[in-house]
């Protein structure tokens, strides 16, 4: 019953989640700026998966926060996680109800696991597999399961029974999918960086030196000289 809004929800955050690209074609990763802009985007996508949420009860709400949150943390690191975790944190602090204290739990969780992989991954190249990235997405929605017992005990059974089994394979399967998706983005906007680099190195030694360069074709047509 639950699997259509889930999946409705984490659609909605993958296709605002191709905004990625702007900021790292706009903003050097690892800079202040890029941190602070990845933050924004994150959160914007992460409240607005919240404000499409699917209500179990009032006050109990599940979206796909948490796929964002950590994601946001393992690629943009601690200065993303905190703009993450302070404006989806403050947003659900608002929203109040029964589940109010598992769902800042489980914000809190998502934004250190998150972290613990942007930290392994300066040091392990693995980091970013495929069969990572998995690990990654089950353990994050694994503990937030476990979190589902900080509700009120009438609530526990119910939530479990309704989102446990979409939300342990749904969930760590979107979180895959878009951090591959990220990944590739920021990989192909280095590429492209490099490319130009060399390009410019390229024609600078080319124009400034003092040998005759010259390129032609097999006809004879000359195509290129200094």
């Amino acid at each position: 019953m639950t699997f259509i809004p889930l999946m409705n929800n984490i659609t909605l955050l993958i296709v605002l989640g191709i905004s990625y690209g702007l900021i790292v074609r706009h903003w050097r990763k690892g800079t202040l700026s890029f941190s602070i802009a990845a933050g924004i985007l994150f959160s914007i996508v992460a409240v607005v998966g919240m404000i499409n949420a699917v209500v179990l009860a009032p006050g109990l709400i599940f979206d796909g926060r948490s796929i964002i949150i950590s994601i946001a943390s393992f690629l943009g690191g601690p200065v993303t996680a905190i703009v993450t975790v302070v404006t989806t944190g403050a947003y659900r602090i608002w929203l109040g109800g029964q589940g109010m204290v598992m769902g800042l739990s489980g914000i809190s969780e998502s934004a250190l696991i998150g972290l613990v992989f942007f930290y392994l991954d300066k040091k392990f190249p693995w980091v970013k597999s495929n069969l990572s990235m998995l690990l990654f997405g089950v353990l994050v929605h694994t503990v937030m399961l476990l979190m589902m017992y900080l509700l009120p005990g009438g609530l526990q059974a119910q939530a479990l029974s309704q989102v446990a089994v979409p939300v342990i394979i749904i969930y760590p399967l979107a979180t895959v999918v878009l951090c591959l998706f990220f990944i590739a983005q920021e990989e192909r906007v280095v590429s492209e960086n490099l490319l130009k680099e060399n390009e410019h190195k390229y024609k600078a030694l080319a124009e400034g030196t003092n040998s005759v360069i010259l390129k032609w074709r097999p006809d004879g047509i000359l195509t290129y000289i200094n």
